[in-house]
């Protein structure tokens, strides 16, 4: 498996937009195939946020994880996030998930970033295991959310925040 950025694979956006909005429409129901794939094009820059990463598997894409400004209504002071973090059902618990939210926390922190969010409707055990803590909780649509954040290390203090490399997803 290995790391690598949307932006130098766009022909997989249209699968992620699909596995997004199926996942999530629940949640978000207005966020269907087409406003995600609008959003994922939207990924293109290598050292900006918003930016996706992708676990691949040779040409087969494993699962994504992205980088966004904003992800929580009403929560628009806090940022950056991480967000749509997904694993195809084929290949859950395999480390995928653990493999790509450490690697989004490692750029982020090589962004400059020193605290990174993201909210949950049901993963926030998998998140604890990885050192994310829980900072409040929220609603989105009727459904209850916990929002975790990550503390980063300064980039320029050569101090590197340790991040898990395996495990499950």
């Amino acid at each position: 498996m290995r790391i690598a950025l949307l932006s130098d694979h766009l022909q997989v956006a249209p699968t992620l937009a699909r596995w997004h909005a199926d996942e999530w429409s629940s949640l978000m129901p207005d966020w269907s195939y087409e406003p995600a794939l609008t959003e994922l094009l939207t990924h293109t820059r290598r050292d900006t946020i918003p930016l996706t990463l992708l676990a691949l598997d040779g040409p087969e894409v494993l699962g994504s994880a992205s980088l966004i400004a904003e992800d929580l209504p009403g929560w628009e002071h806090l940022t950056p996030w991480l967000a749509s973090v997904f694993v195809a059902p084929s290949t859950r618990g395999r480390g995928v998930g653990t493999r790509l939210v450490s690697e989004a926390a490692r750029t982020a922190q090589r962004l400059g970033v020193s605290r990174l969010h993201l909210f949950t409707a049901g993963q926030a055990d998998f998140y604890h295991r990885l050192g994310w803590t829980e900072f409040a909780k929220a609603e989105l649509r009727g459904h209850p959310v916990v929002i975790l954040a990550l503390g980063l290390a300064e980039p320029n203090t050569g101090t590197v925040a340790s991040f898990p490399t395996n495990g499950a997803s």
